[in-house]
Parts: C-alpha cells; sequence; structure tokens
C-alpha cells in the first residue's frame, strides 16, 4: 500500500468586486487587489476542482510576489503527493512572520526533516537554494518593482508613470479627471493620484500580505495519515 497523506487547507478570501484599469484592479473600497492575491485565488480555485498542474502555475504566479500563503500552499500540494523533499524546500523558503498561525507550518516542517535522510536533506536545501533564485526577498522585489514599471494609465506614455487627473470608472474607461483624483464610478469611492501611488509604494516596496477585505488564513490545517505514512 502507498503512503497516503491528506491534506486540508482553508483560506479565508475576502475579496470586493473589482474594477479594471489598465493593468491593476480595484475592490469597492478603491483599494488595490495585487496580482499575488489574484493569482492565489485562481490557484485555489484550481486545486479545488482538481487541476493540481493549473493550480501550482498560478500559485508560483502568486509566489514570485513574495506571498507566503502561496509558497505555503505549494508545499502542501507536494507533501500531498508524498514528495518530501520539495514540500520542505517551499515551507524553508516561505516567511514565517507572513503567516498569522504559522506554528503549524513549523510542526509540519520539523515532522518532515525528522523522518528524511540526511542526503535528503541536503537534498532540499538544494531545491531551496534553486527556488531562492526566483523566489527569494531579493528576486520576489525585483519582481514587483518590474510588474509597476509596466503598469499603463490613462494614455500615458511613460510605463509605471501615474498621471494626474484621472478618473476610472467601474467598466475599466479611463478618462481625464480634474485636480490629482479619479473616481471610482458606481462604488461611491474617490481616490487621488497621491493615495494610488502610496498603493503601489506599500505593495512594491513594504509589501506585507495585506489582503483588502479581512485577512487570509491557513486554516483547519490537518494531516490525516495511515500508519504507513512517514509523517
Amino acid at each position: 500500500m502507498k503512503n497516503r497523506m491528506t491534506v486540508m487547507i482553508g483560506l479565508l478570501l475576502g475579496f470586493g468586486v473589482a474594477v479594471a484599469a489598465e493593468g491593476i484592479h480595484f475592490d469597492q473600497h478603491g483599494k488595490i487587489i495585487a496580482p499575488d492575491q489574484k493569482y492565489l485565488a485562481k490557484g485555489i480555485d484550481a486545486q479545488a476542482l482538481g487541476y493540481e498542474n493549473d493550480a501550482m502555475h498560478y500559485l508560483k504566479k502568486s509566489a514570485r510576489y513574495g506571498n507566503s500563503y502561496s509558497q505555503a500552499v505549494m508545499g502542501l500540494m507536494y507533501l500531498k503527493k508524498n514528495e518530501y523533499t520539495h514540500a520542505l524546500a517551499w515551507f524553508k523558503l516561505i516567511d514565517l512572520k507572513m503567516i498569522a498561525n504559522h506554528e503549524m507550518l513549523l510542526g509540519m516542517m520539523q515532522k518532515i526533516e525528522t523522518k528524511l535522510s540526511p542526503a535528503e536533506i541536503d537534498s532540499a536545501n538544494q531545491i531551496l537554494a534553486e527556488l531562492q533564485q526566483s523566489y527569494g526577498k531579493e528576486a520576489v522585489l525585483a519582481h514587483r518593482i518590474n510588474w509597476q514599471k509596466k503598469l499603463s494609465f490613462g494614455g500615458s506614455h511613460i510605463k509605471g508613470h501615474v498621471p494626474n487627473g484621472l478618473k476610472i470608472h467601474v467598466s475599466g474607461g479611463v478618462e481625464p479627471g480634474s485636480g490629482n483624483n479619479f473616481k471610482l464610478m458606481g462604488s461611491g469611492m474617490t481616490v487621488n493620484s497621491y493615495n494610488l501611488k502610496k498603493q503601489l509604494n506599500e505593495f512594491v516596496y513594504e509589501y506585507d500580505l495585506k489582503f483588502i477585505n479581512g485577512e487570509v488564513k491557513l486554516k483547519d490545517f490537518e494531516v490525516i495519515k495511515d500508519d504507513e505514512s512517514p509523517i
């Protein structure tokens, strides 16, 4: 009988109604829905439908921005497939300060390490070194900076530049506004250029996994195992 492990993970995602705006999206409160959140949600949806390859594709996209929850789910998916060296590498990649209830992850990592041989732990560390090239702190910061530089606003030919006087409608249309304001029509919210720049700066340089409405948490983290399971 093959070793079996079922890992259950619940994610509370509180996204509001999004408004398209030439490369970025807003909720009904005028807050940016960051790309890592979007890809995390797509990955969780794909996982729930049983499309593991698609789930990993989206989760890796989210992880490129530094999303620790996506990195955690990647580790859990490898754990479910009994690929313990890959699972441990993804878990070690995580900035645990980003995870609200990270004690569960620490416990899981410790259990894995006690069951792996020294050679397997070395292999996990080699995988971790490879992952850090794309998902380490310096790499994810560079990726967020590059994402911002590619944004386009209101017909501006300068990528990443937020011009004054934009008005953004719920439908995603952009038209000139007055002063430094643009309005999310239909939401009742008005966001000025300063606020947009502030939000972008916080996402790129002060990334802390703040979600739009409420928190995202690892919930009901549970391992169900039989007698032959190594964990």
